[in-house]
């Protein structure tokens, strides 16, 4: 029988990107179904009173995801000694990304975040635009399904009703669209997200202040989905007398913190970490 040996290995902070994902997975869905349970109050006693698998995964807000997933790799990192401003800009581009390639998904399955009804003519301006990409009514949407006692009747400012052209495939449980059309908002903020993204790509490398890449992200995606909110649907609260939704006020924050962040970076760190290549020396020796 061969004998225990004891040996030193060197760990680096790429050697660490599963835990870093699997921190990201598990804080991010934790923070996604928090804050849709607080935009949607009425849902939180019954989350509690009938807690289940699918009561847990079916509803979920991207800003707590992002939130609290970032957080989450953020904490993991700085106990494993990885720089926390290096860390957050290698992950930007890819947040930003990953939220444009999750929109594919809402508008595929047409699972409510969608725009506003839209019944305005497409503009000239916009006529090479496919009509769907104007006004969609999302057929076979999983919102509502058969199942569901809501299935027809108004969805806030537009009905589902069942498909009555024979063009449209109907699908067994799900036969049912919106009447009026709606502005399809996925499309539009997967568009706006991989543009994001291609631009801070492209430029990664003019980034030579650490976080400053990271600020960027959050003011781009706090500018996106803050106007992006104006022709979509979505719970309004009243905050200091303003109505505003959770993500109109969470895109302010966002933005606010990250100009706070490039002055602080730039200003008070100056150019004393510019141009120094991230810390890949060795974290841990076990």
């Amino acid at each position: 029988m061969a004998e225990p040996q004891t040996r030193e290995i060197d760990v680096y902070p790429h050697h660490l990107t599963g835990n870093l994902t699997f921190a990201a997975a598990i804080f991010g869905i934790a923070g996604a179904k928090l804050f849709h349970l607080l935009e949607n109050p009425d849902e939180f006693v019954e989350f509690f009173r009938a807690p289940s698998f699918n009561a847990f995964v079916s509803g979920l807000t991207v800003y707590g995801g992002i939130i609290f997933g970032t957080a989450g790799v953020l904490f993991y990192g700085y106990r494993n000694g990885i720089n926390s401003w290096h860390l957050a800009d290698a992950g930007a581009p890819a947040l930003i990304l990953g939220y444009g390639i999750g929109r594919i998904g809402c508008q595929v399955s047409g699972d409510g975040d969608w725009g506003i009804a839209n019944t305005s003519p497409k503009p000239g301006w916009l006529s090479w635009l496919p009509d769907w990409l104007w006004s969609y009514d999302y057929p076979n949407n999983v919102n509502y399904d058969a199942s569901y006692p809501r299935h027809l009747g108004q969805l806030n400012d537009t009905f589902v009703v069942p498909i009555s052209d024979p063009n449209v495939p109907c699908f067994d449980g799900y036969c049912s669209h919106l009447d009026p059309g709606v502005f399809p908002t996925p499309v539009y903020e997967t568009t706006l997200c991989v543009l994001i993204f291609a631009g801070m790509w492209k430029f990664r490398k003019k980034f030579v202040v650490p976080g400053v890449m990271f600020a960027t992200y959050l003011i781009l995606n706090g500018i996106e989905r803050f106007f992006i909110e104006k022709i979509r649907v979505n719970n309004k609260f009243d905050v200091l007398g303003l109505t505003m939704t959770q993500a109109e006020l969470i895109s302010v924050f966002f933005v606010l913190l990250g100009i706070i962040l490039i002055v602080y970076r730039r200003r008070v760190v100056g150019n004393s970490e510019a141009n120094q290549p991230p810390n890949d020396e060795k974290i841990t020796a076990s």
